[in-house]
């Protein structure tokens, strides 16, 4: 039965995840094929937010009774370097990926990053952030006509209680190769 308004505290809680999704990816400028990994994010932000209705407490506060490290949040959608692994690096090799921030996983000390250049996802630890820049969205400001446009030719990515999975790189369109301006 399609009768949303019995549910009313979680048809808002659910259009209130749905808009910080929709602010996220529209500010970083991603395609909608990454909707999992914003709609994780968004959830990891709210349950760090005050809320009034918790008397100005966050959901992670009430919840474990301590406040939250907020230290190591980033700007979704922003320009990142994953420095290279040491062991399989040669001396001329670039000593960092270029990526896009995705987000968190949870239990791990890391970030997810799509790379840039060999389309894949990994989790990383040694990220250095340009926060002001975001490569997905310059890019796509260049030209309208581009291969961006047809959002549902891509699958959706599998998701697992709101904390994404990699994804292969068949499932994702091919980036432009546009230098960020300087």
């Amino acid at each position: 039965m399609e009768t949303p308004q019995q549910n009313g505290l979680v048809e808002r809680k659910h259009q209130h995840i749905l808009n910080i999704t929709r602010s996220l990816l529209f500010h970083s400028g991603l395609l909608q094929c990454f909707w999992n990994y914003v709609a994780a994010l968004a959830v990891h932000l709210i349950n760090r937010i005050p809320s009034s209705l918790l008397d100005n407490k966050s959901p992670y506060y009430v919840l474990h009774d301590k406040l939250p490290d907020i230290s190591h949040l980033r700007v979704f959608g922003s320009l990142t370097f994953a420095s290279t692994n040491t062991s399989h690096r040669k001396k001329l090799n670039s000593k960092a990926r270029k990526c896009i921030f995705l987000g968190y996983k949870r239990g791990v000390k890391g970030f997810f990053l799509y790379d840039l250049h060999n389309r894949k996802l990994f989790l990383s630890r040694h990220v250095h952030f340009y926060e002001n820049i975001f490569p997905h969205k310059q890019s796509q400001g260049s030209s309208p006509s581009s291969t961006f446009t047809d959002l549902h030719s891509i699958p959706y990515p599998p998701h697992e209680d709101l904390f994404p999975l990699p994804i292969s790189s068949s499932e994702l369109p091919p980036l432009p190769t546009n230098p960020l301006p300087s």
